[in-house]
């Protein structure tokens, strides 16, 4: 194929590596370093508690059913079922079973590093002793940032990042940032969260999450692992993966 020299490079599993990874870097460290500050600095806060007090005294039934529903979908067991499904889907349609490794190892990765953080603040959940009408169940780990919202966002950005349709990307992009708001909604209804632990997630995970692709791009790039996976991937099915040898250029 023929083109200039600065298209995108797409690398052997499918992954276009940004034309500024170390701008991403330094945005994504620096954006965590930030929201790392944050939390420390806010770990014995109970700043907008109140909007939990708020929701809590007005609690409506369908309201509720969508709150837990949306908490138990993205904790931590079907989060990973729905990351796998996401990998799987990335890996068909692409047919490329490496991309789908990928897709799954960036969200992951995004998701994994905020509990880092969540450990390293180590904040307390609200009080549920003061939340008189709280629904669900009592949950005694850390709670900035939100693992749910963070898990949300960056799934919304790794979806975005490899699709190459502008309209589609953008399509993705506002289902993607409502999903993720209205879980930042659900985890302040069921008093999970305080506000800024939502705000930090979501953050975390819209910033960070590039971060992730250029890393696991850039590994991909240096190393075969994505060229013996597609051809493994190809051996045993290959009415579904096709092999792929060598990088290609993109507009």
């Amino acid at each position: 194929m023929t083109g200039s020299p600065s298209y995108a490079r797409t690398t052997v599993s499918g992954l276009r590596q940004r034309r500024h990874p170390w701008i991403t870097l330094m945005v994504g460290t620096g954006a965590a370093l930030v929201i790392l500050l944050w939390g420390l600095a806010s770990r014995g806060s109970r700043a907008g508690f109140d909007v939990d007090l708020w929701l809590d005294a007005h609690h409506r039934p369908g309201v509720t059913l969508l709150a837990l529903g949306l908490s138990k979908l993205f904790s931590p067991a079907p989060a990973v079922a729905m990351g796998f499904v996401f990998a799987v889907v990335v890996a068909i349609l692409t047919k490329r079973a490496a991309t789908g490794l990928a897709a799954g190892l960036v969200t992951g990765l995004s998701w994994a590093s905020s509990d880092i953080v969540k450990l390293l603040v180590h904040r307390p959940r609200p009080d549920w002793g003061l939340l008189p009408h709280h629904v669900g169940v009592a949950e005694i780990d850390p709670s900035f940032p939100s693992g749910h919202v963070t898990f949300a966002a960056a799934l919304t950005v790794t979806a975005v990042m490899l699709l190459r349709r502008f309209e589609w990307r953008v399509f993705t992009a506002v289902v993607g940032l409502c999903v993720t708001v209205t879980v930042a909604f659900a985890r302040l209804y069921v008093g999970a969260h305080y506000p800024s632990d939502v705000l930090a997630a979501a953050l975390y995970g819209f910033l960070v999450t590039p971060s992730a692709f250029v890393v696991i791009a850039w590994l991909d790039q240096t190393t075969p692992v994505g060229r013996v996976i597609d051809a493994a991937a190809a051996a045993v099915f290959p009415r579904i993966f096709e092999r792929h040898d060598r990088l290609e250029l993109v507009a």
